[in-house]
């Protein structure tokens, strides 16, 4: 079987892409990726827009087709297969960074930055998901925000500089 693909806009160049995003158009466009550009990667449109919409990603390697999985619309190329995005929810600045693996999306960092409100804490530092809270609730202000890094969907608090970038994207 052989696919024919025609591309409406390239990785570096979104704007036409994401026309079609928003005016609800069929469209896609096409990444090589992997050594020597050896693979692609295709973002098909969502056929919505908005916060949460989704582009379907496929990997063709070798000759063959396979879901590599989802890719925030709104996220940016930042290496040959990282994608990063931004969003914001509740008094939270997220970041998340998706990174092409062997062929499929893996979230492999995760930020946010809490502006207020509390999360409770264990005395190693790891974030508790309980309520009530029985451990040490910590609490971000404007002023003094919390930022909490997330692998395994396990929070640990760090050091206000590892969210930097998410600092500026207020």
């Amino acid at each position: 079987m052989r696919i024919r693909l025609e591309s409406k806009a390239s990785c570096h160049d979104l704007s036409s892409f994401l026309y079609l995003a928003a005016s609800n158009l069929a469209g896609w466009y096409l990444c090589a990726s992997g050594k020597n550009n050896s693979s692609t990667l295709v973002l098909l449109n969502p056929g919505r827009s908005g916060v949460n919409a989704q582009y379907n990603a496929f990997f063709l390697a070798d000759e063959s087709v396979s879901l590599a999985g989802y890719l925030p619309v709104s996220a940016e190329k930042v290496g040959d297969l990282e994608y990063r995005s931004y969003s914001s929810e509740a008094g939270s600045i997220w970041e998340r960074t998706d990174s092409l693996q062997e062929g499929r999306f893996h979230v492999t960092n995760e930020l946010q930055l809490i502006m207020s409100g509390s999360v409770c804490m264990s005395k190693m530092g790891e974030i508790i998901m309980q309520e009530p809270c029985r451990a040490a609730p910590v609490v971000a202000r404007p002023r003094k925000p919390i930022c909490i890094e997330y692998k395994d969907h396990a929070g640990k608090l760090l050091p206000n500089s590892a969210c930097a970038r998410l600092a500026k994207q207020i």
